[in-house]
This record gives structure tokens, C-alpha cells and sequence, in this order.
């Protein structure tokens, strides 16, 4: 029993951690290219201080990912739960610490909307191997139950 609780908490850190990069590195990208597209490629520079905090909103969005949605877990009220918390939180990140106010407006509704439809993004990607896994799960039932 032990070392199921065991795995589970890696399971939980490997994963959180994961998703925290993927949003890192989305966010990251975003800005760059938005970045470059409002003020040319010359001017587009992500300073220390702006990653750091990216990398913390990151944080925030892939470990509340992993808490509220868990893989075992899934459902659209829980998913929907996370997707309202993230925008909230990346929004609240970009506008308290003003990631874009250095570019075109276009370039903020962009952003926001790339986090839109990345929670749908998310929604479709754990329904879809919720879904798998119980196919497989009862199709394997279905072969140990025929022997």
C-alpha cells in the first residue's frame, strides 16, 4: 500500500511538473512571436523577470491541473472548474504585471484567446484518453472473462 501512495505522488509531481512546462513554454512562444509581430523581431526581447513570473503562473496552472483534473478523475465540471481558475490566473498574471503593454492590444485578445482554446485543448485531450483507457480497460476484461 505504501508504495502505491508512493506512486502516485510521483505520478502527481512527474505530471504537474510536465504541464507546468508545456504552459512555460507556451507562454514563452506567445510572447516572442506576438512580441515580434507588434514591434518587430529586433524588439522582441523576454526579460528575466517576465519569465520568472511566466514560469510561476505555470506552475500554478499545471499543478491545479493535476489537483483538480487527475487522470482517474476526469469530468467537465472539474475541467471546466481548472479552465475558469487558469484564465483567471493568466490573466491575472499578464495584467498585474503588465506582459503586454508594450504591444498592439491585438496582441493581449490573441493571447487570451490561445488560452481559450487551449482549456478546450485539454478538455478534448483527457476526455479522449479517458475514453481510450476505458476501452482498453474493457476489452481486456472481455478477453480474461472469455478464457
Amino acid at each position: 500500500m505504501k508504495n502505491n501512495n508512493l506512486r502516485k505522488e510521483l505520478m502527481f509531481l512527474y505530471n504537474a511538473k510536465s504541464m507546468t512546462g508545456i504552459y512555460f513554454s507556451t507562454f514563452v512562444l506567445f510572447y516572442l512571436v506576438l512580441s515580434a509581430l507588434s514591434n518587430g523581431i529586433s524588439n522582441s526581447v523576454l526579460g528575466f523577470m517576465t519569465a520568472f513570473q511566466m514560469l510561476i503562473c505555470s506552475a500554478l496552472i499545471g499543478f491545479s491541473q493535476e489537483t483538480l483534473i487527475p487522470e482517474d478523475k476526469i469530468s467537465l465540471k472539474r475541467t471546466m472548474i481548472w479552465g475558469i481558475l487558469m484564465f483567471i490566473i493568466t490573466i491575472g498574471f499578464c495584467e498585474f504585471f503588465g506582459w503586454f503593454s508594450q504591444v498592439k492590444i491585438w496582441c493581449k485578445i490573441l493571447f487570451y484567446l490561445a488560452g481559450l482554446v487551449s482549456i478546450l485543448v485539454v478538455w478534448l485531450a483527457l476526455e479522449i484518453k479517458a475514453n481510450f483507457d476505458t476501452k482498453e480497460l474493457n476489452d481486456a476484461l472481455k478477453r480474461f472473462q472469455s478464457r
